[in-house]
């Protein structure tokens, strides 16, 4: 079991040796699920600075398993682009001292990750919250370029005003960084001016899963909502997708589709990608059919999600589904 103290920067491993593990990583693989998470810091200072997005001093304290324990000086700041100002508090990134991870064995290079939290207090929004965990889930089960995540409940404490007390649901997400050398690759900051270098098999997986959930929020010209992993050992770039918010499938209040787009509410489908070749196209139509019962399995018997909202997504996925087993629908789609 994964067993951790650390008061004051002292640390000790009961029955696992971690050696060169991601922070995420440990937590990712030895803690439950949801684990439990507490952030204090100064709220109002964070809600202040969401331009700035300046780094806050956070005492952290995490509970992976009953009884063990994470106690751990921090930082943290506000992240995110329309999230930041429609959510309250916005999503947040997490930033641990190297040198702390240094002294307890723990990989130095990925010391940060990203927190995502409900965007509201209101009765509706941990579902949306679980909804858009199960999209990153869907796609890592299609294929293994893809972010982890892991579910927490997170808990934070106004240190300015300890009465003051936020309850979230949330998940954490792999380091960007850390993506990139798992695939083989590193980062690629440029848009690409040409589709050619990207993997085709990765591309076509990519935009069939956006046009599943219903999402039209990303684009290729300025990367937005896709991080793009350059291998130069192969010479291509796979595309990896994250923030679903305004999907379909998560369906958020707040969700609206570009006016741009020939389509009045994002839970209207749009295909926005690759036009592949007859053998390509089959080939992975047949790779998602023999995937389909496992996806759907995962959305009937996840644990969390209210039986509205399930029922909604279920139903949103045989929509999908019907398209995917009709060749000649699949095939006029991305012509």
């Amino acid at each position: 079991m994964f067993r951790i103290y650390l008061l004051l920067i002292s640390f000790c491993v009961s029955t696992v040796t971690i050696t060169a593990q991601s922070v995420f990583d440990t937590l990712h693989q030895v803690a439950r699920e949801p684990v439990d998470m507490q952030l204090t810091f100064d709220l109002r200072q964070l809600l202040r600075n969401l331009d700035d997005e300046p780094w806050l001093k956070t005492d952290l304290l995490l509970v992976s398993q009953p009884g063990d324990t994470l106690r751990a000086p921090v930082k943290v700041r506000a992240r995110g682009n329309s999230r930041k100002d429609i959510c309250s508090p916005p999503p947040l990134k997490l930033k641990i001292k190297k040198n702390l991870l240094a002294s307890v064995g723990l990989d130095t290079t990925y010391n940060d990750f990203k927190l995502v939290m409900q965007c509201k207090d209101a009765k509706s929004f941990p579902d949306y919250l679980y909804r858009e965990y199960m999209a990153y889930r869907l796609y890592s089960m299609l294929t293994d370029y893809s972010f982890k995540v892991h579910l927490v409940n997170l808990t934070i404490i106004d240190s300015e005003n300890p009465k003051r007390i936020l309850e979230r649901k949330g998940f954490i997400i792999e380091n960007e960084e850390q993506l990139a050398a798992r695939l083989g690759g590193v980062i690629r900051e440029r848009p690409l001016k040409y589709a050619d270098p990207l993997e085709d098999q990765c591309y076509l997986r990519f935009c069939l899963f956006q046009y599943m959930i219903g999402n039209t929020d990303w684009a290729l010209g300025n990367t937005h909502n896709v991080k793009m992993v350059e291998r130069p050992s192969l010479g291509d770039v796979l595309l990896v997708p994250y923030d679903f918010d305004y999907s379909g499938f998560v369906h958020t209040p707040y969700a609206v589709p570009d006016e741009r787009l020939p389509i009045q509410s994002v839970k209207q489908r749009f295909y926005k990608g690759m036009h592949p070749e007859e053998d390509l196209l089959m080939a992975e139509v047949a790779y998602w059919k023999e995937r389909m019962p496992a996806m759907r399995a995962f959305l009937t018997d996840f644990p969390h999600l209210g039986k509205r909202h399930r029922k909604e997504i279920l139903k949103y996925f045989d929509t999908f589904e019907k398209i995917l087993n009709k060749d000649k629908k699949i095939r006029r789609l991305v012509r």
